[in-house]
């Protein structure tokens, strides 16, 4: 499936842009769907995922299907005809300020839900903390505790590990030789240069042996009495017990430590910090509703240039005494902004205005439809607009009417339409037949353009209902030549 483009919104290609998509004087837009349901979709030779293709659709054209008329009689819907005529800059930065607004609340609620939960649990978390506190924990500590009970422990065998040692270095025979024998390696360099690097090898190693030999003889073993004895007993055994105690190990124990001590902090900060974050939320829904405030001026605006368009629409299809207004409640911000919108409207002269949804019929709800696009289409970011059956429920001269809008909005814009009725068919300035027929058990659409005289057989079709008469051409030719 693929659609061209042409003169198309600033709006469009520079959403188009933002995605790395060139545009050329037409953008093709191409769609491949594959017997596996895969679809790969592309935009001027750009691949783009579906998701994305469908949320940019809408700067394309706009779309009215049959069930859009319905639209009319819920009154959930009126902002977007409203909203459609306003710049997306403003509605942006109003969900961005509403989202953070949602977020800040979200955090409210979570200190006061951490803060009941930590009350309930104050007690408990204050005796692990002072149990912890008074305990001095310190890895360093820990480390150096049992090296020197280690130590303590194995003393006897080191004094005689070490003595044994000093016993081998005792009348230096082995560096008297190490040392005699960087002397003759010496005298031999002057016939053979290159031995230089191992002579400084040797001597290298013969003074970091002295050094080595000289610092174990002058090992001693601490002598540790036993109230010290006892005092890295008690110590260690604190800190083993604590990590039978917590499951956890001393590093992990002073973690927990810091855990707690935060916890007790925020139990004792809580207030504070209710404050803080009750004043940010304040500050954060002064801009949303300031934001909202202004959204809902421009709203009003807008809806009175709609209020007059349309009921200058209205008349002209033949709803003379008909009178729309555009009425406003104002309410607590929501994802929205802070308008409650309704149309109401009076069809008979000296009858109070009704909600729209409770008093129109489906031709009535067929031609206010098509005034209200007549009047917001000249604001809409498309250049496209498809219909489909919007002329569904209405005959005679108020489908002339509706013909007529449509040819209103095609000056400025490319107009699709589907339709049954004659008088809608004849106004375009093209005209396609679509017809579904079964072939080896499969239905096969097929689209046909028709010259003049093919239109105006199918046209006298529609007027006569599939019976084709000479009264019937001849309509159709005075429907097509007008």
């Amino acid at each position: 499936i693929e659609g061209i483009f042409t003169n198309n919104s600033k709006l469009l290609e520079d959403k188009l842009k933002s995605l790395g998509v060139e545009i050329d004087d037409q953008i093709i837009v191409r769609r491949e769907v594959y017997n596996n349901y895969k679809n790969i979709c592309r935009i001027n030779r750009v691949s783009i995922s579906l998701n994305k293709l469908t949320e940019i659709a809408e700067y394309f054209g706009d779309i009215h299907q049959q069930n859009d008329t319905l639209k009319l009689i819920n009154p959930k819907n009126y902002l977007e005809f409203i909203d459609s005529n306003i710049d997306n800059q403003i509605f942006n930065e109003y969900q961005n300020m509403f989202a953070l607004l949602k977020d800040k609340k979200i955090e409210l609620q979570t200190l006061i839900d951490r803060q009941k939960q930590f009350s309930e649990q104050e007690d408990f978390l204050r005796y692990q903390l002072m149990e912890l506190e008074n305990s001095k924990l310190n890895v360093k500590e820990e480390e150096e505790l049992l090296e020197k009970i280690k130590r303590v422990n194995n003393s006897e065998k080191i004094n005689i590990i070490v003595n044994d040692f000093k016993s081998i270095y005792n009348n230096d025979e082995i560096l008297d030789k190490l040392y005699l024998s960087i002397e003759y390696l010496k005298s031999l360099e002057k016939f053979l240069p290159k031995i230089k690097n191992d002579i400084v090898d040797l001597e290298d190693c013969y003074y970091r042996i002295e050094d080595i030999i000289s610092r174990i003889k002058n090992t001693n073993i601490d002598i540790v009495d036993n109230n010290e004895i006892n005092f890295i007993n008690e110590r260690l055994y604190i800190y083993s017990n604590l990590q039978k105690k917590y499951k956890r190990k001393t590093v992990e124990l002073v973690e927990l430590k810091e855990e707690l001590l935060a916890k007790v902090n925020s139990l004792e900060n809580f207030d504070f910090d209710l404050k803080e974050k009750e004043k940010e939320i304040l500050i954060i829904e002064s801009k949303v509703k300031k934001i909202a405030d202004l959204i809902s001026e421009k709203r009003k605006a807008v809806a009175l240039e709609i209020e007059e368009t349309t009921n200058s629409h209205l008349k002209e299809l033949h709803l003379n005494n008909t009178l729309f207004k555009i009425s406003f409640e104002k309410t607590s911000i929501t994802k929205t902004g802070c308008d409650i919108v309704d149309f109401l409207v009076s069809f008979n002269k000296g009858e109070e205005l009704k909600q729209l949804s409770k008093v129109a019929s489906g031709g009535e709800l067929s031609r206010f439809m098509s005034a209200l696009k007549t009047s917001i289409n000249s604001k809409l970011n498309s250049q496209l607009f498809i219909f489909d059956e919007i002329d569904q429920g209405v005959s005679g001269v108020v489908a002339q009417s509706i013909a007529l809008k449509l040819k209103t909005i095609s000056k400025d814009n490319q107009v699709l339409c589907i339709s049954h009725l004659p008088q809608v068919a004849a106004i375009a300035d093209n005209h396609l037949k679509i017809n579904k027929e079964i072939k080896d058990n499969r239905t096969i659409t097929t689209i046909k353009y028709l010259s003049f005289d093919e239109r105006v057989y199918e046209i006298a079709s529609m007027i006569s209902k599939n019976k084709v008469t000479e009264s019937s051409i001849a309509l159709a030719k005075e429907l097509l030549n007008e």
